[in-house]
């Protein structure tokens, strides 16, 4: 999932503006995932942490194909 990460702070860095008012980007925090039975959907916890000390927390649901995991965007 980690590979996904770096997707979901591609999509974030593409908010500039509201990064920059708050520093600029730091890291990602894992606070948890779960793999549905048929691990083919997860659901990551995360959380944006930003230089100037916030963190904004976030969940995203993930589908797998093909043995990738793929961020789903919208319903």
């Amino acid at each position: 999932l980690m590979n996904v990460l770096v997707t979901i702070v591609g999509v974030m860095m593409m908010a500039e503006g509201e990064m920059a008012k708050k520093g600029g980007y730091k890291d990602v925090e894992i606070i948890g995932e779960t793999i549905s039975e048929d691990g083919n959907t997860a659901t990551l916890k995360y959380k944006i942490l930003f230089k100037e000390g916030s963190g904004d927390p976030e969940e995203d649901t993930l589908l797998k194909i093909d043995g990738d995991w793929y961020l789903t965007i919208g319903n």
